[in-house]
């Protein structure tokens, strides 16, 4: 039987000699373990909801805009050349979705009620494809006769439903203010109230009759597949550049969103750090005591010749069979939490109704990636073999005699 072979079964016969201890440690490990995986998971399903929040109720994926587009303007800027930029944007492919939008600030009103509104011109069928709106209609239909499309916090400031006329105030695209009449076409209702109290949809065409804009655009919205959006960005930002006009991507839309999860991940991070160093600091404890109730034992092998080398490697492998033991049975009970969260769930509506970043769903479900599982797992068994290290330096520098006399 070789070395190795001699310090992997008393690693696994010491470890069996307490097996109570043996368990608490596994345990101690495993939750750790279990809370990052979790932890992890939650926070990618979050991350996921925020994100389908901001690109598919409104912002897309990506934008193309007049160069020194801000969202801060009171009158958006108009596209140069939109229907070339149209054209180039729509001969993209690799799976991307795009729709132009012509859109204005307004004043919407009916009787004595009025409402600060943004009023969106777009092509219902491209529309469709990219936002969520077409599928939340609560009453009517969705640009389909002409009319307008309102939420239902906005219907009800006003005091309108379908088949109601509802009156804009808004600038022609000369600048000129003016006042058009619409009939509300539907009523849609999504999860963030404050949305559907400040968002107006028109046919595009009806919008540029409205006010004499012609072909003319605010935007042009692209839906890229998920992972891609770099990408999509950088082959746009080279074709749209000669025309006059830039490209955001959803984090420079929205860059409150981007911090957010910036944010989270630096909470996880600290997290992860905090458990750890507790799963550590019981690792120390257990290898410190194992170290003086075999204080006789060490000092025999020692006194036997067994290197320094060779009791350091025999005190990290029994951490390390704690450590992978706990990896299991941590990784298992993770692995089903998360299939159920995902499934069914936490429902967070109390404390996400009026949050702007949960718009389509309050639901939150796990979502578990291979490398959150992978780097916990990783961090649990390096944490263990480290926590081990120093207890196992100590039991190495042992001097037989008196180890030889120790009681």
């Amino acid at each position: 039987m070789n070395a190795a072979r001699i310090y992997l079964v008393m690693a696994m016969r010491n470890l069996a000699r307490n097996p109570r201890r043996t368990i608490l440690n596994v345990a101690a490990i495993s939750l750790g373990l279990f809370a990052l995986v979790v932890f992890q998971a939650l926070k990618q399903g979050l991350h996921r909801e925020i994100l389908d929040s901001t690109v598919r109720l409104d912002t897309g994926s990506l934008q193309v805009v007049a160069r020194g587009y801000s969202p801060a303007l009171s009158m958006p800027r108009l596209l140069p050349r939109p229907n070339h930029l149209l054209s180039l944007v729509e001969r993209l492919g690799e799976g991307s979705k795009a729709a132009p939008r012509l859109r204005f600030p307004a004043l919407a009103s009916s009787g004595e009620a009025t409402a600060p509104v943004l009023v969106t011109g777009v092509v219902p069928e491209k529309e469709r494809e990219i936002t969520v709106i077409a599928g939340r209609m609560v009453e009517g239909t969705y640009l389909s006769r002409g009319g307008a499309v309102l939420g239902e916090a906005l219907a009800q400031a006003l005091g309108i439903r379908t088949g109601s006329a509802v009156t804009l105030s808004l600038p022609s695209a000369s600048g000129i203010p003016m006042t058009r009449e619409f009939r509300v076409e539907g009523i849609y209702r999504t999860e963030l109230e404050s949305f559907d109290r400040t968002h107006l949809y028109l046919p595009i065409d009806v919008l540029r009759s409205a006010v004499g804009a012609g072909e003319a655009l605010t935007s042009i919205v692209v839906l890229a597949p998920n992972g891609r959006e770099r990408q999509v960005a950088a082959a746009l930002e080279g074709r749209v550049k000669t025309a006059g006009a830039e490209v955001l991507t959803w984090d420079e839309i929205a860059p409150d969103v981007k911090q957010i999860m910036d944010i989270n991940d630096a909470t996880m991070e600290i997290l992860m750090v905090i458990v750890f160093a507790i799963v550590a600091l019981g690792i120390v404890n257990t290898m410190t005591t194992i170290l003086f109730e075999r204080f006789r034992e060490l000092g025999v092998m020692v006194a036997l010749g067994t290197p320094p080398a060779g009791i350091v490697a025999l005190m990290e492998l029994e951490a390390l069979f704690l450590a992978l033991g706990a990896s299991l049975m941590g990784t298992a009970a993770a692995l089903a939490a998360c299939y159920y969260l995902s499934v069914h769930g936490l429902d967070l509506t109390r404390f996400t109704s009026a949050n702007q970043h949960m718009a389509l769903s309050h639901i939150l479900r796990a979502k578990v990636e291979a490398w959150d599982v992978a780097k916990a797992n990783l961090v649990s068994c390096f944490t263990a073999l480290a926590a081990a290290l120093y207890p196992s330096i100590k039991a190495a520098r042992l001097k037989p005699v008196e180890a030889l006399r120790h009681t």
